[in-house]
């Protein structure tokens, strides 16, 4: 924004490194977005609007938005819930009933998988596992509810997320769709072979596809902070700002303040003119991202 005005003179949601050229509001009509990303980390800067910044990116709270979301797409017969049972906010259980019998569909996410799979367990109304089995890929397979049915399982491999639809049939009535397309976004920085430390990031690509790091090895998630530990993403956040060059006055809406503390905003003076810019990092979108106004 140009401090000025107070009016919004630029928006853009940047993914991967670029050069914005040729925009009058710009001070001196170019900004270089210099952004580099790997499962944990995302890496940005803006000059010279925004010093760079390594920024830790919180994806379990991201899978558990999707798991959310996942709960709540389901329409009558089928009824969802967040898994209490299951670990790390990775899943669903649900009920549904087929010719009248009722059943638990239990869904639950592994992220760490080699590739990312999903793992969907159904039991009788007396906790019997009645089916179960790991997808890493679309299968359509036969189960034995009662009747036989075919559930038909969509999953998609992204680069940070997955995207899954699921859905059961019979020859005598119409296909139930248990879940729409629903993408859910993985949570890699758990895994175990995840770097605690800021590793060495190779700068994402400017022209052509996003450049993809090999997928992590079948290991177990390791136990995610309790919840009310202040995240990384914060904390790089507000020494970003208390660390910025003295051309820079940056500030960062913190949790302390009510905040999501996932924007930081800059004010400095170019050109004689005074500009604000802020920096939202956006974690969950696919791949992480960061919006600048």
């Amino acid at each position: 924004t140009n401090g000025s005005s107070s009016s919004v003179a630029f928006m853009r949601s940047f993914t991967h490194s670029q050069t914005v050229e040729g925009d009058p509001v710009l001070p001196g009509g170019t900004l270089e977005v210099d952004m580099a990303r790997n499962d944990t980390y995302l890496s940005f800067g803006a000059l010279p609007l925004i010093p760079h910044v390594l920024v830790p990116l919180n994806s379990s709270e991201c899978l558990c938005a999707s798991m959310s979301q996942l709960a709540q797409s389901p329409v009558a017969p089928v009824s969802c819930d967040i898994s209490d049972q299951l670990d790390y906010c990775d899943g669903v259980v649900c009920s549904l009933e087929v010719f009248g019998q009722g059943y638990k569909m239990e869904l639950e996410v592994f992220s760490c998988t080699d590739p990312p799979s999903v793992h969907l367990t159904f039991r009788d109304l007396q906790d019997a596992v009645v089916y179960q089995h790991t997808f890493s890929d679309s299968e359509e397979v036969p189960v034995n509810l009662g009747v036989t049915v075919t559930l038909r399982f969509s999953l998609t491999h992204n680069n940070y997320s997955m995207t899954i639809r699921v859905d059961l049939a019979t020859p005598v009535m119409d296909a139930v769709n248990v879940f729409p397309e629903q993408t859910i976004i993985l949570d890699l920085e758990n895994c175990e072979n995840s770097l605690t430390t800021a590793p060495p990031i190779t700068p994402v690509p400017t022209e052509g596809p996003i450049a993809t790091q090999a997928p992590p090895t079948s290991v177990p998630p390791t136990t995610p902070p309790p919840p009310n530990t202040p995240t990384p993403t914060c904390s790089a956040l507000e020494g970003m700002a208390e660390g910025a060059p003295d051309s820079f006055s940056c500030s960062a809406n913190t949790e302390a303040t009510g905040g999501a503390c996932d924007t930081v905003t800059c004010d400095t003076e170019l050109l004689g003119a005074n500009f604000q810019a802020i920096a939202k990092v956006l974690p969950c979108h696919t791949p992480p991202a960061v919006m600048m106004v």
